[in-house]
């Protein structure tokens, strides 16, 4: 751990400033999506990163990024919101004076609208298998459609401008046109429903 955050380190030294830095807290993710590479990895690649080697990243690295005005992203591959320690992560973030960049996220789980709003992304996107719980379900496997989609109301119903997005596929590029109506319908602006081409689709679909 300790060579890998000083090659970091110097490596955030030497380089040119960077506009945002990307930092994977976990590889794991409660949901199978049929055009996600993760499902290839094993399960040993699969995990959280340790809560005390992020809050040493940021010991570490606090004023580069700072000083820089560098926004984090607290997400890679897997899902941020199952992360144990994602809302502390933020409130650190935070309290360390750095923006909060950006995350993508399935919502399919229990949330509390008060951390979004206790900790303000520049941008938030949600995964979408499709507008019906049919095929939503059936393209991001042990995703609930009525909790995401009770989430997505409670957190529009808050202001918070969480955008969306279906990546397409056999399955649901029917239901792309219907996205608008059904963020609309959901309490959204229909400018929330973005236009979005995955760049790995599924290999049953090329």
């Amino acid at each position: 751990m300790a060579s890998c955050l000083k090659y970091i380190s110097a490596r955030m030294r030497n380089s040119e400033v960077l506009p945002r830095l990307i930092l994977e807290l976990t590889s794991v993710c409660q949901v199978k999506c049929v055009w996600c590479l993760m499902q290839t990895f094993n399960k040993i690649r699969k995990r959280h990163m340790p809560f005390e080697r992020f809050v040493r990243f940021i010991e570490i690295n606090g004023d580069y990024l700072r000083r820089n005005n560098t926004a984090v992203t607290p997400f890679s591959r897997g899902e941020p919101l199952i992360y144990p320690h994602f809302w502390q992560c933020c409130s650190i973030m935070r309290e360390n004076g750095l923006a909060l960049d950006s995350i993508a996220t399935n919502l399919s789980m229990k949330i509390s609208v008060d951390d979004f709003l206790a900790n303000p992304f520049n941008y938030i996107v949600v995964n979408l298998g499709g507008v019906t719980r049919e095929v939503h379900e059936g393209v991001m496997i042990n995703s609930n459609f009525k909790l995401v989609t009770k989430n997505l109301r409670e957190l529009w119903a808050a202001g918070i401008p969480v955008r969306v997005k279906i990546n397409p596929c056999r399955a649901n590029i029917h239901q792309l046109p219907l996205l608008p109506d059904f963020v609309e319908r959901l309490g959204g602006r229909r400018e929330y429903a973005e236009r979005y081409q995955t760049l790995f689709p599924h290999p049953d679909d090329m």
